[in-house]
């Protein structure tokens, strides 16, 4: 594993709720009316790059956005939110892909916080499952 081009790691976030969390890396969660079609545009990146994709900021925002609102949205939201990942690391772990630190460590961040708020969904919702 590399660190990215400039020698920077991303850093994960210290804050614990997501909107702490937002603050922290500066970013403004998307609309919730507009995740479907931006989700719609990384799953297809990611269908092709795997989870190489997540570095980039605009990508990694919507897939923040869509985590964020994650308690909010509709069921077949939050199922296009786990196939993306799913599909991204499949097709990481298929191709064997060596990734930067940067990469793996924003993933990681992703995954946790989706496992997270589905957690709160469940508990909230026990028929959600």
């Amino acid at each position: 594993m590399t660190e990215g081009n400039d020698g920077d790691v991303w850093q994960i976030p210290p804050g614990s709720s997501l909107t702490e969390i937002s603050d922290e890396l500066g970013i403004i969660p998307l609309a919730k009316g507009s995740l479907p079609e931006q989700l719609t545009t990384v799953n297809s990146i990611t269908r092709k790059g795997g989870i190489q994709p997540f570095e980039n900021e605009a990508n990694f925002n919507v897939l923040f956005s869509a985590i964020f609102n994650f308690e909010s949205s509709s069921e077949s939201l939050q199922d296009q939110i786990w196939d993306l990942f799913k599909r991204a690391l499949k097709r990481h772990f298929k191709e064997n892909s060596k990734t930067n630190l940067t990469i793996l460590r924003k993933t990681t961040f992703l995954l946790c916080k989706l496992m997270d708020e589905t957690i709160k969904k469940v508990q909230i919702n026990p028929l959600f499952i």
